[in-house]
């Protein structure tokens, strides 16, 4: 027997469910103890898989609602199995979660400007803001505009942005900026080749960033200016974060 006090009919992600299970057997020992999750997006899951060898057990099991990129039906099914012909008793509980696949926020009107300006160079993810690679720790620089000072004409805008703190960069310019979603975010850039550094930045590129397989946000390049002299070379972007 299974029964929970806290399970609903619809749950929100991250939300803590227990659940008291108490299983026994008058004609054999119980064998083993599996737990199941079912849904679209991970299909059948493992919670617990246990063997045994009593007539009874009872134990509380707690189950967190864990993230879905769209809306999802899930069943979890407790089954206690006996040694005899591997038979089983069951029960389940079902309940309704509403995806994350949400339009995403956007945050615009920054600027990176070339290091030989002298003005912000660089952008930090978690305060959502430029700033300066000469003041700044290289942990806090997630992208910096890439310059080679030594190069032929060191005014020219070389279009390179590049990461201190192993962010990978994704072009993707037939992504969906203006309807992106979470769930489009990670599809695309999880089945994207990732790189260290993006090149042969333009007007509109599209660039997907994240740390490792953790998609972190979409960039948009609203301008690029490459000016007589470099004061005002500069990426004029805005940005979509994954919350």
């Amino acid at each position: 027997m299974v029964h929970s006090n806290t399970m609903k009919d619809s749950m929100q992600m991250g939300e803590n469910v227990g659940f008291v299970v108490n299983a026994f057997s008058n004609v054999s020992k119980i064998s083993r103890i599996l737990i199941e999750e079912m849904s679209n997006q991970y299909n059948k899951k493992i919670l617990l898989d246990t063997a045994l060898n009593t007539s009874s057990i009872k134990f509380d099991f707690f189950y967190t609602v864990p993230e879905f990129f769209t809306d999802q039906t899930v069943k979890i099914t407790f089954k206690a199995y006996s040694f005899v012909d591997d038979n089983y008793s069951s029960r389940s509980f079902s309940y309704f979660c509403s995806g994350t696949s949400q339009l995403l926020a956007e945050y615009s009107g920054f600027s990176m400007y070339t290091p030989l300006s002298g003005k912000a160079d660089a952008f930090n993810i978690y305060l959502k803001q430029p700033i300066f690679t000469s003041e700044a720790d290289t942990s806090d620089v997630d992208i910096y505009v890439y310059q080679d000072t030594a190069a032929e004409d060191a005014t020219i805008l070389q279009r390179i942005w590049k990461s201190h703190t192993a962010l990978n960069f994704v072009k993707a310019n037939n992504f969906n900026y203006a309807k992106a979603t979470s769930q489009m975010l990670r599809e695309t850039y999880l089945a994207s080749v990732r790189f260290s550094s993006v090149t042969n930045l333009a007007n509109d590129d599209i660039i997907l960033i994240g740390f490792g397989f953790q998609p972190i946000g979409v960039i948009k390049i609203v301008a690029v200016f490459d000016e007589d002299g470099v004061v005002n070379d500069r990426y004029l972007f805005n940005i979509k974060f994954l919350e």
